[in-house]
């Protein structure tokens, strides 16, 4: 059975805290999908700025560290097949400080007709109690 098209004119929205989140939580399906033909977004709120300043033999600095997430974030997500990511522009852990109608407002924005895959971590604050469907 071909699967290529079975998703056209489909949308999945995905909505993330940090950059990375969106591999480990949903990588496979977003690349299932868009092979499929869905029409792949993900919202993400952070540039990751407190996160591990690098692995292995990689090591940036703190303000390198937002660009490099972002730029890993947009690799990967061509790799999946998704559009560019959606950055809210949130400070590492400044979202749990936000209204949540804020936040909501601001995410309906982007929820047209989507089936919504949403996998924040409990340390989010705010993000953790989104509705995981639209």
């Amino acid at each position: 059975m071909n699967n290529t098209n079975t998703y056209i004119n489909k949308s999945i929205l995905g909505i993330f805290a940090h950059p990375d989140d969106e591999t480990s939580g949903a990588g496979c399906t977003f690349t299932k999908f868009a092979r499929m033909g869905a029409n792949v977004t993900v919202i993400t709120a952070t540039r990751g700025e407190l996160g591990t300043l690098g692995t292995g033999d990689l090591s940036v600095s703190r303000e390198q560290l937002p660009g490099v997430r972002e730029n890993e974030l947009r690799q990967v997500l061509a790799l999946f097949g998704a559009n560019p990511p959606i950055l809210l522009g949130y400070k590492d852990q400044e979202v749990q400080h936000e209204e949540t109608e804020v936040i909501a407002g601001t995410l309906l924005n982007y929820m047209k007709r989507c089936l919504l895959y949403t996998s924040p971590s409990p340390r989010d604050g705010l993000l953790s109690r989104m509705p995981s469907s639209a």
